[in-house]
């Protein structure tokens, strides 16, 4: 069993409580953890999102109106 209590983020070098509160879970992971803290993960996902919005939201337009138009196909679904 690990004792190991605290498991430190592989970017920002902290040491954290190794629980899903500080680290999303990672099945593949021996710990079960990812190897990033969620503050870092939350901080690269915003940068992506910041250099590229126009991208990302065009994505997001275009998945709305295919799910949009397949769910319009289905009976027993209906616009809300």
């Amino acid at each position: 069993m690990d004792l190991n209590l605290t498991k430190t983020c592989r970017q920002c070098r902290r040491e954290l409580p190794r629980d899903v509160s500080h680290f999303y879970i990672a099945p593949d992971n021996k710990d079960g953890l990812r190897t990033k803290c969620r503050q870092c993960v939350r901080d690269e996902e915003k940068a992506r999102y910041d250099a590229d919005s126009e991208r990302v939201l065009q994505r997001k337009r275009e998945r709305y109106r295919e799910r949009a138009a397949m769910f319009s196909t289905m009976p027993h679904y209906t616009a809300a």
